[in-house]
């Protein structure tokens, strides 16, 4: 079949890119050729303002050419590896179609997207269904203030089937919707990446942190301190990973690829995105895992499903005690393959639905 991906794919995120990718492989692996549909901009609506962003230094040339640099290698996969067009692809003709992975229900306070109900089932193709559709940190009672449930839930209505990523977008739907939900994996969960990135033996990085947070945002003192402390302790570098933390010993851009080589070999992750915590855990990493404002509703539902609650740093003094608390990687990779089954049992069984429907017509 012909299928359409409607995400976040044109976003130069490292975790958005992948979960796009896992999706677009994961499905062609199944025997379908895919293509990625792009998102009708809506109205903007001014959401919850958080102050956990850190403070950028616009004025820091090596900064700027960083992250010029950084965008311009994603776009460049993006283009390569979910071979994206330049022009914009608003097709609504495909026999079937998935909204997911990512923030795609994440209607208030999300920049330039805004509110489209496009993203919640609208008119998308004659089968679609979400996969690990996540509200971000919009939550009902913005909908509600807006007044949109009425066509939020009159969008979730033409979807065959919705699954969500995590517990709060479960109850969102439920609420504006009446409908049930199931909770899926990230996609970067259920796709080996293993072919596409060297062996442990052909990497020549060693002794390292990787400090994995948007750029500026790991730059509180105390913070910075604690990982100082730690990272000389262990003799190891610090390094702000295709992310900008101008303390670190070193900032590496990388593409998107090397990312995950990076991760696979190191020491240890110090993260508060959840696609960082995602590579530390699909990679067995020994890691902490600092939750924000604006990502704490996906964040610690993550933790939580993968039973890994205890490496969810609040009190930057326990850095050192948490890092070194072994994690049970045998408990968490039976959950990784439980759920991969999971998900790929559902998106087998929607195809097969969606082929019975069209060989009805």
């Amino acid at each position: 079949m012909k299928i359409g991906i409607l995400s976040m794919q044109r976003v130069n995120n490292y975790g958005s890119f992948f979960q796009a990718l896992s999706l677009k492989l994961t499905l062609e692996e199944m025997g379908h050729s895919v293509e990625f549909v792009d998102i009708k901009p809506g109205k903007v609506y001014q959401g919850t303002e958080f102050n956990d962003r850190g403070e950028i230094d616009w004025n820091n040339q090596e900064f700027v050419n960083f992250r010029k640099n950084r965008n311009e290698i994603i776009s460049d996969y993006a283009r390569k590896y979910l071979k994206l067009p330049e022009e914009n692809n608003y097709n609504n003709d495909y026999d079937f179609a998935i909204i997911g992975s990512d923030e795609v229900f994440n209607c208030i306070g999300n920049g330039n997207i805004g509110f489209t109900t496009q993203l919640f089932g609208e008119k998308v193709s004659n089968y679609t269904i979400t996969y690990a559709a996540c509200c971000g940190h919009t939550n009902y009672e913005q909908i509600e203030k807006h007044n949109l449930q009425k066509q939020i839930c009159n969008s979730l209505n033409e979807l065959e089937n919705i699954s969500v990523r995590d517990k709060n977008t479960l109850e969102f739907v439920e609420k504006v919707s009446n409908r049930k939900a199931i909770e899926n994996v990230d996609p970067v969960f259920i796709y080996n990446f293993d072919k596409y990135i060297k062996s442990k033996e052909k990497f020549n990085k060693k002794g390292y942190i990787i400090i994995y947070s948007y750029d500026y945002r790991l730059c509180n003192e105390k913070e910075v301190e604690q990982i100082k402390k730690f990272a000389k302790k262990k003799k190891l570098k610090t390094i702000g990973l295709g992310l900008y933390q101008p303390w670190c010993d070193e900032n590496i851009n990388v593409d998107p690829f090397e990312l995950l080589e990076y991760f696979k070999n190191a020491d240890y992750v110090i993260t508060d995105t959840f696609h960082g915590a995602v590579f530390s855990i699909k990679y067995n990493k020994q890691f902490v895992g600092m939750s924000r404002l604006s990502n704490e509703y996906k964040f610690n539902d993550l933790l939580n499903r993968f039973g890994v609650n205890s490496q969810k740093l609040i009190n930057i003094e326990e850095l050192e005690n948490m890092l070194q608390n072994k994690i049970d990687y045998g408990y968490v990779n039976k959950i990784i393959e439980e759920e991969t089954e999971k998900s790929r049992r559902y998106l087998r069984e929607e195809l097969s639905r969606a082929e019975e429907k069209g060989s009805k017509k």
